[in-house]
């Protein structure tokens, strides 16, 4: 009778300090499950997601999305796409970033690509361009981030693939 007690008791505490855990020590769990080994360990960024991380958290200027496009794993990258951690870096595009927009208005397809003095950050996508991850690049296109993003020096993603051969 005293160890099914205990055992209950054990089971409280438990799910007491799962109820305790701080916003950031959720967020640090999801950085740590997309960063673990270089490989991420998804089940674990999915058990941070549902808990409450949040996916646009960021640690010395690395964020999950950052760090799953770099290491190229592509289940993590489409775990984050589907919680919209890639909604930051998608351009400020009324079609994009509301839905399809208005029948009516017409899409400039020749818009200017933004100012690299402006944009100044390496996107996932230059991550994963740099790393050679097609797939992940792939991912990352379909939903629409813009490949020809620069950064504060003038590089896009293919001059990134390019630096890395």
């Amino acid at each position: 009778m005293v160890d099914a007690k205990s055992a209950s008791d054990d089971d409280d505490t438990s799910e007491e300090e799962v109820q305790q855990e701080t916003q950031e020590e959720l967020n640090k769990k999801l950085l740590d499950a997309v960063k673990k080994d270089g490989s991420g360990d998804l089940k674990a960024a999915e058990e941070a997601i549902k808990k409450g991380a949040d996916v646009y958290c960021e640690d010395n200027g690395w964020n999950p999305l950052l760090w799953a496009a770099c290491n190229g794993n592509e289940d993590i990258v489409r775990l984050l796409i589907q919680h919209r951690a890639h909604d930051k870096y998608l351009e400020n595009d009324k079609e994009v970033n509301e839905g399809h927009g208005d029948e009516e208005e017409e899409k400039d397809n020749f818009k200017p690509v933004p100012d690299p003095a402006k944009t100044g950050r390496h996107t996932p996508m230059h991550w994963a361009s740099y790393h050679g991850h097609i797939k992940v690049v792939w991912l990352l296109m379909k939903v629409k981030m813009n490949p020809l993003l620069m950064d504060i020096h003038g590089n896009n993603c293919i001059h990134q693939a390019a630096a890395n051969s």
